[in-house]
């Protein structure tokens, strides 16, 4: 009897062995996972603040395109880039609440996915946003020569 209790108590302890190799091994891939998604995450930062630079430069490398000096643009609301209620009210709790505070932030170097409830594909809507709104309201864009 003494045989075939220690038998299932060393073929317990194999599975459980057998169970924690298994479980070292999903958190090592997990956390190489997220360390790639992080890297991921800063490289499409850096993507999208190229990207915001380029729009703002338009198209002569020698001149910037800056804000209209009137800046009438900028205490314009959120809700003028055709985002939903929760994107926006995610950016109003990060302190964002209208469209200068939203360029000043990227002007800034700050990245929108830093904010609470943003990740990278509401930030990529939100860039898309502005460009598309500065395509449709001229008077935010004025070609001028850069300082």
């Amino acid at each position: 009897m003494s045989d075939q209790h220690d038998d299932i108590r060393d073929e317990h302890y194999k599975q459980i062995i057998t169970k924690t190799d298994e479980l070292k091994e999903s958190q090592a891939e997990f956390y190489t996972s997220r360390d790639e998604t992080a890297e991921l995450r800063k490289r499409s930062e850096r993507i999208n603040n190229e990207l915001i630079e380029l729009i703002s430069r338009g198209p002569d490398p020698q001149k910037r395109i800056p804000f209209s000096k009137a800046d009438d643009w900028r205490p314009r609301d959120l809700s003028d880039l055709g985002l939903n209620d929760g994107v926006i009210n995610k950016l109003e709790d990060g302190g964002i609440k209208n469209l200068g505070e939203l360029q000043d932030f990227w002007r800034s170097g700050n990245y929108l996915s830093s904010i609470k409830g943003i990740g990278e594909e509401s930030s990529a809507s939100i860039a898309d946003a502005f460009a598309d709104y500065a395509e449709r309201h001229p008077e935010v864009y004025q070609g001028e020569l850069a300082e």
